[in-house]
């Protein structure tokens, strides 16, 4: 079932359930009320003002607390994209003959990660397809390294950066879904090198340089 489709549902459904329950609350009061003495609800005014200010509240947090949510993912997303189109430029800088390679690998990635969107609200399968992305993503960088032992080092420094930037996208995306542990264990399982290279490079270019001669990505 598309995942448009069921946000409308769990709207349409979370609105009828509210006018449902107030229904049945304004029943429940009346009823109450026709047995009570008169003046035995002197004083609960504020009491009620109270209440329903409080349940407003929650409701604005959690509304405002999802629509953060929701654009704070689509902002990885578009970063993600615009990595991953960086990426791609920078293979020029590579020699002719391992672009063609490299870039059907790029082609099949970005295949399996536009797959797993798709595959959502299925977690199953989209974990097995993130999966498949993140072995692609490791066999990207073992080969781009390659790659780049045959080109000056000045070309490589502008290369590995950018392939790592991919991955960064990753992660920050599994942080914002609170599978850090396990977006974690899968990239690194998969594709180590990238993040090796880019935690042990975060502090300045020169080391970035370094790191990308020394190991993969």
């Amino acid at each position: 079932m598309p995942l448009t489709l069921i946000s409308a549902l769990s709207a349409l459904g979370l609105f009828a359930g509210m006018v449902l329950l107030l229904e049945i609350g304004r029943r429940l009061g009346r009823r109450r009320q026709a047995k009570e003495e008169a003046g035995a609800r002197a004083g609960l005014g504020q009491v009620e003002g109270t209440v329903f200010a409080l349940m407003g509240l929650l409701v604005a947090f959690t509304f405002s607390g999802a629509a953060t949510r929701f654009d704070t993912r689509r902002q990885l997303i578009v970063q993600e994209a615009n990595a991953i189109g960086t990426a791609w430029l920078r293979l020029d800088l590579l020699s002719a003959s391992a672009q063609p390679e490299l870039r059907e690998l790029f082609r099949r990635y970005l295949d399996s990660r536009l797959t797993t969107y798709q595959k959502l609200p299925d977690l199953e399968a989209a974990n097995a397809e993130a999966t498949k992305a993140n072995a692609l993503q490791g066999e990207i960088g073992t080969r781009a390294t390659a790659a780049c032992r045959e080109v000056p080092s000045p070309l490589r420094a502008q290369v590995i950066p950018a392939l790592n930037e991919t991955g960064h996208c990753i992660l920050a995306q599994s942080r914002a879904q609170g599978t850090e542990q396990r977006g974690w264990q899968l990239l690194t399982k998969h594709a180590p090198g990238p993040y090796s290279v880019s935690l042990r490079t975060r502090k300045s270019s020169n080391r970035i340089q370094c790191s990308a001669s020394a190991g993969p990505w």
